[in-house]
Formats: structure tokens, sequence, C-alpha cells
């Protein structure tokens, strides 16, 4: 038996029974790499075997829960991860310290897109020749929600737009609410963990204390990407030739930054929690770099680097994760610490900045 293992055609190590050695992929490092695994007998008979593995050397992350497949979500003692090893794939659902449990997929369903909920996991199942179908399998049971391929969730609440409606939908009592008789795109959306949900239609829409209202526009302009804490309400204002980042609480407006239209429609330009504020803002050259607003008004400059920053996660008490060339994290005071390269998903969630990456589920310890 030959056995070796390769890296983009080079090998990196091989064996006649076994391989028995320590490999150094600190050349890789803030990269994935995909190995090669190669078994073949005297018979010349090959079976091969690719992994990605993602390279991260950074000492500002703890790993605190583990699957046996890509990471999906993780609320501070679940784990969900997607196993792909079996066909048709599954979700499981690992609690940490404890068992594991398969969520349930209808037969011939493909699982796609999924979140943790409080009481079970909301996913996505693609049927071949139908419309993609949204589920909660909620204490145990499982439920279809509708046609539908995205969804959102924060907190105990969820967001979902199927055909001709927008549903806010309450993870813990499963109680549902219509928040609008039309389709709204994913990305014109929002729901904040304390139930709110905006949503744009040209038109921002803010849906908070059991009544709907419109916030003002301008002639002309098409206001899109809605976020919102509950206290601010942050989107786009398009007004043609560039878009403006415009934060309104409900009955004043205030212009935080001129960007380019572009920048608005590929996201991660702003984000809200707790009455603070992160959004993006170009400097003398063009490059958009990070601002945090404090609950008072008061504007901090984050970052002066020489290309674009993106906006990843924001704490509620105004610290916030972003990238550059590298992962940042930085405090409401505006002191900087470079955590990670930019591999994975950054998630702020139960009082902590969670990184998903690979199999893993990490804290980012500045």
């Amino acid at each position: 038996m030959n056995l070796t293992v390769s890296l983009a055609g080079s090998t990196l190590a091989s064996g006649t029974s076994s391989i028995n050695t320590i490999l150094s992929l600190a050349a890789y490092d803030g990269s994935s790499v995909d190995l090669t695994f190669d078994a073949s007998d005297s018979r010349g008979q090959l079976e091969r075997v690719r992994r990605t593995v993602f390279v991260e050397g950074s000492t500002h992350l703890a790993e605190v829960a583990a699957g046996e497949g890509l990471a999906l979500d993780y609320d501070g003692h679940r784990l969900l991860f997607i196993d792909s090893t079996v066909s048709p794939a599954q979700f499981i659902q690992r609690t940490v310290g404890g068992s594991d449990q398969i969520v349930p997929v209808e037969p011939n369903g493909s699982p796609s897109v999924a979140s943790l909920s409080p009481t079970g996991v909301l996913y996505v199942a693609w049927f071949s020749g139908l419309n993609p179908t949204l589920y909660e399998w909620r204490n145990g049971s499982l439920t279809s929600l509708g046609g539908l391929s995205a969804f959102q969730v924060n907190g105990n609440f969820a967001a979902y737009s199927p055909r001709n409606s927008l549903h806010r939908r309450d993870l813990l009592t499963g109680s549902e609410i219509l928040i609008s008789a039309s389709t709204v795109d994913v990305s014109n959306y929002y729901v904040a963990s304390n139930g709110d949900v905006v949503f744009a239609d040209g038109r921002i829409s803010w849906y908070r204390g059991g009544s709907l209202s419109v916030l003002p526009s301008v002639t002309g302009a098409l206001d899109s990407h809605p976020v919102t804490d509950g206290t601010n309400v942050l989107f786009c204002r398009d007004n043609g030739s560039q878009s403006s980042i415009v934060r309104s609480d409900g009955s004043s407006e205030e212009e935080l930054a001129t960007i380019p239209t572009s920048a608005c429609s590929a996201g991660s330009v702003y984000a809200a929690n707790g009455g603070w504020i992160a959004f993006l803002k170009p400097d003398g050259a063009g490059f958009l770099q990070a601002w945090i607003r404090a609950p008072d008004g008061t504007l901090r400059q984050l970052s002066q680097f020489g290309t674009s920053s993106r906006i990843e996660a924001l704490a509620d008490d105004g610290a916030v994760v972003f990238r550059n060339t590298k992962r940042y994290y930085a405090t409401a005071a505006g002191a900087i610490t470079g955590v990670s390269s930019i591999l994975g998903k950054v998630l702020w969630r139960d009082g902590a900045f969670e990184l998903l990456l690979g199999r893993s589920a990490f804290l980012i310890v500045p």
C-alpha cells in the first residue's frame, strides 16, 4: 500500500502502510488549502480523498466547539454544522459537552442555509424541480413555513418573505405577524433582536410596538437595505449618481456618509446595536474607513488604511470587528487590535464576538 499527502501537486508526506508525521502549513497562514490523500495498492487501484483545510495561526482565537462538518451557527452552548459525508447531507445540532441531534429533513430534500433558534433550527431545503422550502425544527417537531430560499434570525425572532408576504415569527411562542402583503428580498428586510422589523420597497417601513410606520423619503431617491436595533434605522439612499448612509430614529434623519452605490449593494457597510452605529465613510483618497457613532451622537474614525474596510459585527458596547487586509477588533474608544485573517464569518452573540471557521466555532479574544 502506497500512501501520499499532497498539496497543489506537490507531495508533502508519504508512506507504505501509514503516515505518521507533523506537517507545517505555516506558509499558508490566512488562507484555505486543499489537501489530497491518495492510497494505491499493488494492482494500481487508487482511492483519493480531498479535504479543505483552513490555516489560521492567530492567538486571539479560542476554540469553543467543533463538529465533523462545516460550522453554520453557534449560540454559546449549541453548535450547528452540516455533515456532507453522507448523502443527502444532514444538519447536526451538537450541545457543547452533551449529545448530538440529527435535524430531520424531508425525503429527497437537500439541506442548504440554516440557523439556530431558541427552540431548535430553521433551515432551507431544496427539492429537484421544486421551489426551496423553509422549515422550522421546533422542540423536536418539523414544520414547513413555505416556499423561499432565505430568511433571517435575530434573538427570539425570525423574518422571512414567501410569495406576496413578509412575516415575523416569534421563535419562543411560534406565533406569527404579517408585516407586509408584498414579497421583499432578503437584502431589503431586517429583524432586530427586540422584534422590530424594517423593510424597503423604495421607501423604508418600520414595524415597532405593534404598528407600522413609513419613514420620510426624498423625491427621486430610492431607499434600500435597512437595518435596525430598535433605536435607530440605517439605510442606503440612492440619488442616482451616488448613495448616502442615512440614520433615522423615526422623527429625524442624519446623513452619516456618502458612498458609491456599488458599496451599498455589496453589504457590510453599516451595523446598529444598542444605540451604537458602525459605518463606512470614504477618506480623501476614496478608501472606505470604519467609523463609530455613539448613542450621544459622537463620531470617531476607527481605521486609517490604504485599502477599503468592511464592517463585520458590532457589540452593544460600541466595540466593532471589521476587516481590511486582515480582521481587526476596535473598542468604542478607538483602540485597535489585529485578531485574525479574514477567513470565516463573525457574529455578535450572547455578549461575545464569535468566529465560524471551517468545522469550528471560536471566541475572539482581543
